[in-house]
């Protein structure tokens, strides 16, 4: 193909994506203020809005018809998405709109130290929520698939998961070709802090830091609207950040890493070691005995806030987001070390003062960010191409930059 077609065929998907980008940010908006924001001219702007009301993406207020001004809006129903967080024992997945608005959702339990039978579960709870919510095959745009670990977004492989057990396991392949979608697969902290960036806290910015606490700590990056992954996919891991020298042992092996402290899991180890008294106590237990005003829990939340503000302030430094946001199950225990933390963050982070935005979590923000990793080819332009059913069928590789030598086989 000639480079000049080439080039044109780039600049009209990205003269696209900026507009629905702008119209996602506002909500509804004229096309003349698009042409302002854009510095499109007014006859690009009409030729590629019209494209996109043909498609379908796009809508006209109804209400303005015959009117000069007819605000436009993203038609969200027109496709959907489906999120599926994978954890240690549970498949939790959703149906969504392109806002990731949930439609239908359901559990499944699974072992995910196997991942042939993840694979077969993910494709069955896919098409069950197509089932569920009666929409067609042919308007879901493919499967999101959200995990812990360190993941080759591109290639839609899981390069390592010790959580669950996973070397190089292409993942992706194995769900399209059972489920007959393209799949895309990442860290789960990245789909949230997508998520947040698309719909939630950071929409408005180009830049976002989500971090997360809960079964462990880890943070997801959002640079100019596309996820920053990292040379092998393993940036945003500032759960193994030292805060102490010769600290806590923490699951990875290391001593004093930030989720040594942090996380639910050491939290609740962290009571554990005050008395024998506390040694059927779980993560709930702790709350509700801090709730009590019992002091050894109160001390240990106030120890983890005064972590965790360390390594929000460590990540600020390094990063500078627009926007920094707080989310994962364990943001319900911020009532007992919100001063800790903010005390600690506000003395370390650089610069001027800085807000920490917590997201109001609850069960299907996981599921959602999952959901995102689909929804993100109508909004970014370099999206990691997904792993077609086509390809999974025929046993072709996915066109990638870089090939890697799989060591994966069924565990």
């Amino acid at each position: 193909m000639p480079r000049h077609a080439t080039n044109a065929g780039t600049s009209r998907a990205l003269n696209r994506r900026l507009i629905v980008n702008e119209i996602r940010r506002a909500g509804s908006i004229a096309r003349s203020e698009l042409a302002d924001l854009t510095g499109l001219s007014g006859a690009a702007v009409t030729f590629i809005t019209s494209e996109l009301i043909e498609e379908g993406l796009l809508r006209e207020d109804p209400e303005s018809a015959g009117q000069r001004r007819r605000p436009l809006s993203l038609n969200y129903s027109n496709h959907f998405a489906i999120g599926i967080k994978l954890t240690e024992t549970e498949l939790q997945g959703v149906l969504t709109d392109l806002s990731t608005t949930v439609i239908a959702g359901q559990r499944r339990a699974v072992d995910a130290h196997q991942p042939e039978q993840v694979a077969t579960a993910c494709a069955e709870l896919a098409l069950e929520l197509i089932a569920q919510s009666g929409t067609p095959v042919s308007r879901v745009s493919g499967i999101g698939l959200a995990l812990p670990g360190i993941v080759d977004a591109r290639q839609g492989i899981v390069t390592e998961s010790s959580r669950i057990g996973w070397h190089y396991v292409p993942v992706a392949r194995l769900i399209a070709e059972k489920a007959g979608l393209r799949v895309w697969v990442d860290n789960d902290v990245n789909a949230f802090a997508l998520g947040e960036h698309l719909f939630g806290l950071g929409r408005q910015a180009q830049s976002v830091a989500a971090m997360t606490i809960g079964r462990g700590v880890g943070a997801g990056l959002v640079v100019n609207g596309g996820i920053f992954r990292g040379h092998r996919g393993g940036a945003g891991e500032v759960g193994h950040i030292p805060i102490a020298i010769d600290g806590r042992l923490c699951e990875c092996g290391r001593h004093g890493c930030l989720e040594a402290y942090v996380s639910e899991q050491s939290i609740v180890k962290q009571l554990h070691e005050r008395s024998d008294d506390y040694r059927k106590c779980s993560a709930d237990d702790v709350l509700a005995l801090a709730q009590s005003g019992n002091f050894d829990a109160l001390a240990v939340l106030d120890r983890a806030g005064g972590g965790l503000g360390r390594g929000l302030a460590a990540l600020v430094n390094m990063f500078d987001p627009e926007v920094l946001v707080l989310g994962g199950e364990g943001v319900r225990f911020l009532p007992y070390f919100k001063k800790a933390m903010t005390g600690e963050f506000e003395r370390l982070a650089f610069g001027e003062k800085r807000r920490i935005d917590v997201h109001e979590w609850n069960d299907d923000a996981w599921t959602r960010g999952a959901a995102g990793l689909v929804v993100q080819q109508f909004f970014n332009f370099d999206v990691p191409p997904g792993a077609s059913p086509i390809r999974a069928a025929e046993g072709e590789a996915e066109p990638v930059g870089e090939t890697l030598e799989l060591s994966y086989r069924p565990l």
